[in-house]
């Protein structure tokens, strides 16, 4: 599910809804004309500690899986408006290093962002944010970035 823009009266909508709240104008014909967007999530963490954590990725609400480092995950989505959150999961068997931390604090860091009816793949990256608040880091949504048609 993605939030769009009515094609009536401009007001954010479900992209699932049958017709707008707002104005009654017909969704669900327009849902059926909007391409399916390759979306590429992945996950480099060249440091030690990065390799170690866990994290999940949500898109809209939705968990779209479980990201190690040096990997990804694909999914598609349609044009409007979507939030990417990474998980950072708890974590006890980080390597003993000196002046950390051995462990990682449950930790989420989300960004909200438009996809446009041209974009022809989106690329969202995410990286290791070390030593965050007395924890051994978080990973966070670093970058994302959209490839349009033409």
């Amino acid at each position: 599910m993605a939030l769009i823009q009515c094609p009536e009266c401009g007001k954010t909508v479900s992209s699932l809804a049958v017709s707008c709240p707002h104005c009654g104008c017909p969704i669900a014909q327009e849902q059926e004309e909007m391409p399916a967007i390759e979306t590429i999530i992945s996950r480099d963490n060249p440091t030690v500690m990065g390799k170690f954590l866990n994290c999940n990725i949500y898109i809209d609400n939705q968990l779209i899986g479980a990201l190690d480092s040096g990997y990804c995950l694909k999914t598609t989505l349609h044009p409007g408006r979507h939030s990417v959150v990474a998980e950072t999961l708890p974590c006890n068997n980080l390597p003993l290093l000196p002046n950390t931390i051995r462990f990682a604090m449950p930790q989420k860091h989300g960004e909200e962002f438009a996809v446009d009816k041209d974009a022809k793949k989106i690329y969202i990256d995410v990286r290791f944010q070390g030593n965050y608040y007395g924890t051994a880091g978080r990973l966070i949504i670093d970058n994302i970035e959209t490839v349009k048609n033409g």
